[in-house]
């Protein structure tokens, strides 16, 4: 009869996973292009904490005889498991956002699922934590699950990769969306000091000496290469693969920046899910 009871939970979480992507897919035009639905930086944390915080509360303090389904993380399973295998086409693609065949499931589908998924697992964890010492495991799973689908699918808008343009002649503190027309103020400014060609290469620009400042009077002389990048305020500068010299100037330099508002976030919620799992095939051995 349980057996029974789980396969109708899993039937249950799978139409709604349905109905959520096909309501999503149908949205996508209208609210879609609403900013709230995009989820940008900070209003990502602000809804998605107010979703886990009401479902806690629900859980908490509602009926627990009328949300007993909410009791079984079956009943959730499908929209998770959606979420997380988005998640991890992102972690490995982080610039795939907008460009990919799943475009259309990063819009309203996604909005509305990772909603539902933090609403519902505020509600799980609730309903479950008088008997934690049973079930911590699939707790635990949960909430680090929670963690890795908040740092890639809902902060998918908070990865950066611009291009700039830099010379001798001056810093620039500005960069432009590689794919856009979309400009940045960026923390700090960088300039050419030298840049090396290798003709071996296509005469390609394969080193350059930058100045990166962090103010005018604070500032670090760095070099850059195929094979060597730089690090500052969370973003990494890095010579342009696709740079030329002929392409250019001589007094300038291609240089891509990435900045990764989650990315520790994302390997350390990845590294402590693959333990969880580890820890959960354990226990239910051990039962």
């Amino acid at each position: 009869m349980e057996e029974i009871s789980i396969k109708r939970e899993y039937l249950k979480g799978t139409l709604i996973l349905v109905a959520i992507v096909l309501l999503g897919l149908f949205l996508n035009s209208t609210i879609g292009l609403f900013g709230f639905v995009k989820m940008l930086w900070p209003q990502n944390l602000i809804v998605i904490s107010i979703a886990l915080v009401l479902g806690l509360c629900i859980g908490f303090i509602a009926n627990s005889q009328r949300l007993w389904f909410f009791k079984s993380v079956a009943f959730i399973l499908p929209t998770l498991m959606f979420l997380m295998v988005i998640g991890a086409w992102l972690m490995l693609h982080p610039d795939a956002v907008g460009k990919e065949w799943l475009s259309p499931l990063l819009q309203v589908p996604a909005f509305l699922a990772a909603v539902y998924v933090f609403l519902s697992s505020g509600i799980y964890v609730a309903l479950n934590v008088s008997s934690f010492k049973n079930r911590w495991s699939s707790i635990v799973l949960s909430l680090v699950s929670l963690v890795f689908i908040f740092g890639t699918v809902v902060g998918k808008n908070d990865y950066y990769q611009l291009a700039m343009r830099i010379g001798s002649e001056r810093a620039i503190f500005e960069a432009n969306e590689v794919d856009g027309d979309e400009y940045y103020q960026l923390p700090f400014a960088v300039k050419l000091i030298t840049s090396i060609v290798d003709e071996s290469i296509e005469s390609q620009i394969s080193k350059a000496s930058v100045r990166v400042f962090n103010t005018v009077e604070d500032f670090e002389d760095v070099e850059l290469s195929l094979d060597n990048n730089f690090k500052i305020k969370g973003w990494v500068i890095a010579l342009s693969q696709t740079q030329y010299y002929g392409s250019v100037a001589d007094d300038l330099v291609d240089i891509d920046l990435v900045f990764d508002r989650w990315i520790e976030l994302k390997y350390f919620s990845l590294g402590f899910l693959l333990i969880g799992l580890i820890l959960r095939r354990r226990s239910i051995k051990v039962e």
